[in-house]
């Protein structure tokens, strides 16, 4: 059953009660003289409407189900419910009052029932509910919200804090107006952003490209042909036939005093597909020696064999020991280091597909050992890596850019929400 409302909401917008307004000294900046700032609760209230009674037909819209910046990403089946839960109607704004500053917000076009740290608010006949989301959506709205939340864990902000917050009210006419302009605008945005996106979505796959077409000597072909060469001329072999490989140990973590030395210590998790120059712990002499551990020379290629981490590599940029979900290839003089990074990282999904057991998949040495490995012999190969890194430099140049276009386009779609919000259009 529906709980009584304590504060009735405003019907008429030519006469709204003194206590329903917003005082001035609360009122965060200046609106058109047509608009009035009113309390948020007595222009738009939350249905108390609840239920214990599911017939498991219903869709239940969880705070998992609600998308960060607003939006929908789905909904479960409330057959497996147990405790009440809020009822929402077609139309209705659901909003997550759990860490306000997610931004979590929907217009629902479906009946369902949803969390009860989500809440949900009625249609009002002074309000255009899309007007009501932007304003949800706004910096200044998420601010107040942040600032009324309880609680160091799960902060939540309350529907009587909210309901006292102030709210900018124009007549409904001009918000369904400013609305359909906004959306206008927030398409073609939208549409930008949509570009922007499809081409970082697209960035891992270029890098995966050019680095498969590198190694494979795609991309040098017309270097073979000034300089004499051919591709026949490449050695074929397998990984274990070309270097040698070991793996590495952890010193018992009993002896604390194992991890107080300067010898760097790295693990599978912090091969960072690139140069290894950083690691979070280091051992001593003694660790080495009484363990499974050794050191590696610099520009050693490692790569990890276990779990999720199975094909990442790193080409050190130090002396250090590695931990036994490492496997290490010895410098070969015949093969440059990042030819072999590089030759890694284009196998690392055929590795995957190659690593086995449960839940923790892993690939052993005798795996990786004897891997078909092809590679130039000589100048062909600096080449190569020449080639790869000017490529993956502009790509990566290309996307640092597009991110700092997509920041600013996104700045710019706040800023047209901000104006609206002042009447500026």
């Amino acid at each position: 059953m529906a709980k009584k409302r304590t504060t009735p909401i405003i019907t008429d917008f030519d006469q709204i009660p003194a206590d329903a307004l917003a005082p001035e000294d609360e009122q965060p900046y200046e609106i058109p003289g047509h608009w009035k700032w009113v309390r948020l609760g007595a222009a738009v209230q939350t249905s108390r409407d609840k239920t214990e009674i599911f017939d498991g037909s219903e869709k239940y819209v969880g705070l998992e189900h609600l998308e960060k910046g607003g939006g929908l990403i789905g909904f479960g089946a409330a057959s497996t419910l147990k405790s009440a839960k809020s009822i929402f109607k077609p139309g209705q704004l659901l909003y997550g009052k759990l860490r306000p500053y997610l931004d979590k917000h929907v217009i629902v076009d479906f009946d369902g029932v949803c969390s009860t740290d989500i809440l949900v608010y009625e249609e009002s006949p002074l309000v255009e509910m899309r007007w009501f989301e932007t304003w949800v959506s706004s910096d200044l709205f998420i601010e107040q919200a942040n600032a009324g939340t309880k609680g160091i864990n799960l902060p939540r902000v309350s529907d009587k804090y909210l309901a006292a917050t102030p709210f900018p009210l124009p007549p409904i006419d001009e918000q369904k107006a400013v609305v359909e302009k906004l959306q206008s605008t927030n398409q073609k945005i939208d549409d930008v952003l949509d570009r922007l996106d499809q081409f970082l979505d697209q960035v891992p796959q270029r890098r995966a490209s050019i680095i498969q077409a590198g190694v494979s000597g795609m991309l040098t072909e017309d270097w073979r042909a000034e300089n004499g060469q051919s591709r026949e001329d490449w050695v074929e072999s397998t990984l274990g036939g070309t270097f040698r490989w070991a793996s590495g140990g952890t010193p018992a973590r009993s002896n604390k005093a194992y991890f107080q030395g300067h010898i760097p210590w790295i693990k599978s998790g912090e091969l960072p597909d690139g140069l290894i120059d950083g690691v979070a712990e280091y051992i001593t002499e003694d660790a080495i020696s009484s363990s499974s551990a050794k050191v590696f020379p610099k520009d050693s290629v490692a790569i990890a064999m276990y779990g999720a981490t199975i094909g990442r590599t790193g080409i050190l940029a130090f002396d250090a020991a590695t931990n036994q979900a490492v496997a290490v290839a010895a410098k070969n003089e015949e093969v440059d280091s990042r030819f072999l990074f590089y030759f890694l990282q284009s196998s690392r999904e055929r590795f995957m597909s190659l690593g086995k057991g449960g839940a923790q998949p892993n690939i052993s040495q005798t795996v990786i050992k004897s891997f078909p490995f092809e590679y130039p012999v000589g100048d062909e190969q600096g080449e190569i890596v020449a080639v790869i890194e000017a490529a993956l430099s502009g790509i990566e140049t290309a996307y640092k850019i597009t991110l700092d276009v997509r920041e600013k386009v996104q700045a710019a779609k706040r800023a047209v929400r901000n104006r609206a919000l002042r009447g500026i259009v």
